[in-house]
């Protein structure tokens, strides 16, 4: 009994730790030519960190933030944006491509953001049409169809998300798509994903989730 509230201890004051560790970080890139500026933010708190603007299509930022801070660029009119993972391994970004250059973690992340961004655009779109066919009576059966479609398309991001989370639970990389993942799994999948031994638990992207987790608890005793 000892040992394990020992062992709980020491879990709790690494977490802590590692939580707080601050490292050096230097996201540098391109942009198209439209883009006058690019804005840092922090994608768990929608802060926004820094802005930059750019110098014949290039820019620069450096700072120091906590380690594995998700964090977003987009540019002045937000048509073209990047996701990252702060680390001290310097980044490089192609914000018309949404192609990031750096350590295999961040090159990682890039492809399955790309890879769901891709998605849910084609989601996007099916809604739109959903939409333009809603006030015409004429159209039922193809409105009908398409909503099939984005049903089927949802549970195919869902199912893509839980193999990626499934994929990367020895990195942070997890905790990103879990946080989107969390409105679409039941309270012991979540107490499974989120138990004390998952490391990256108390990163604030996740917050969302462990919200989700304590009113599905609340739920329970209720």
């Amino acid at each position: 009994m000892i040992k394990k509230i020992l062992y709980n201890l020491l879990m709790s004051l690494l977490f802590t730790i590692t939580a707080r560790a601050q490292v050096n970080y230097s996201i540098s890139g391109t942009a198209p030519s439209e883009v006058v500026y690019v804005i840092l933010s922090d994608i768990a708190t929608h802060q926004q960190l820094d802005s930059c603007f750019t110098s014949k299509g290039s820019f620069h930022f450096e700072g120091t933030l906590p380690e594995n801070t998700f964090v977003n660029l987009t540019d002045n009119r937000h048509e073209f944006d990047a996701s990252l993972i702060i680390e001290e391994t310097p980044v490089v970004v192609d914000l018309g491509t949404n192609v990031i250059k750096g350590s295999e973690l961040n090159e990682k992340f890039s492809d399955y953001y790309r890879q769901l961004m891709r998605l849910q655009v084609n989601v996007i779109s099916d809604y739109h049409r959903r939409e333009a066919l809603m006030a015409d009576t004429t159209q039922t059966a193809e409105r009908q169809k398409i909503e099939r479609s984005i049903q089927l398309q949802l549970e195919n991001i869902t199912a893509v998300e839980k193999g990626i989370v499934d994929s990367n639970m020895g990195n942070v990389i997890s905790a990103y798509f879990l946080r989107d993942l969390s409105a679409d799994l039941t309270l012991n999948e979540l107490r499974g994903y989120l138990n004390e031994h998952y490391p990256y638990r108390n990163n604030p992207i996740l917050y969302p989730a462990l919200q989700r987790m304590r009113e599905l608890e609340n739920e329970e005793t209720n």
